[in-house]
């Protein structure tokens, strides 16, 4: 019976021993990712093992900061995936789990994770220009630059962020946003439908113009109260 037990007790160290030996004579396993990246960009996590392509099981955790919802995606058998955070201009992080199955070179489950900060763009490579308060002639020159300048892209959106003061009065609002729309729409016949202002608060007043490519413009001004110029007298009564 001693010789049993002596017996079994062998067999039990031997499993452990060539676990751990096969444990640690597995090839590392690395994932690729941006360490950051903007919420509407596609990113890209590869995962490689002696510098090959190796395949697993993925499991994708969206964690946006503002709205504070957990979203979760599956990926099965696959070496590379590529992921979307949001459509809306927040911040948060992507985790990405991997966990690859026992094969022949290795007999034992393998894990790695990767994380990627997401970062609320707030700039732009179109960014134009960015102004408080001004005598009238120095902002109708600033708005004539603006003008101009998108002139060159014409297939890009204006996006004006007005920033105002929480205890603002409704008519300086209002007027400031009919002022720039009128100065750009109609003295520089600048396309009323390509123009988006995106509203929010501030200590002082502030605007920042961005030429943005349409495809992205509601992203940009998605954490703002947004407004299409040529659309503004339906939003009016929400500044009264």
């Amino acid at each position: 019976m001693r010789y049993v037990y002596i017996s079994l007790l062998v067999v039990f160290l031997t499993v452990i021993v060539r676990g751990q030996s096969s444990k640690s004579d597995c090839p590392d396993v690395s994932l690729t990712a941006p360490e950051t990246s903007f919420p509407w960009n596609s990113v890209r996590i590869s995962a490689a093992s002696d510098n090959l392509p190796i395949k697993g099981d993925w499991m994708i955790v969206k964690e946006n900061s503002r709205s504070r919802k957990v979203e979760i995606e599956k990926f099965k058998n696959a070496d590379t995936v590529e992921v979307v955070a949001w459509k809306t201009n927040d911040s948060g992080s992507i985790t990405a789990a991997l966990t690859i199955p026992p094969s022949a070179s290795c007999t034992v489950e393998r894990e790695k994770a990767v994380s990627i900060i997401i970062t609320e763009n707030i700039g732009s490579p179109f960014y134009l220009d960015e102004f408080g308060q001004l005598p009238s002639n120095d902002e109708k020159g600033r708005l004539d630059y603006i003008a101009g300048e998108m002139g060159k892209n014409p297939d890009n959106e204006l996006i004006i962020f007005v920033f105002f003061p929480e205890r603002e009065t409704a008519s300086v609002k209002l007027g400031t946003i009919r002022r720039f729309t009128s100065h750009l729409s109609g003295l520089r016949k600048f396309p009323i439908n390509r123009i988006t202002f995106a509203v929010g608060t501030a200590e002082h007043f502030s605007a920042r113009f961005q030429s943005v490519p349409q495809n992205v413009a509601d992203s940009y001004a998605s954490t703002f109260l947004p407004i299409k110029a040529e659309r503004f007298t339906e939003y009016e009564r929400l500044f009264k």
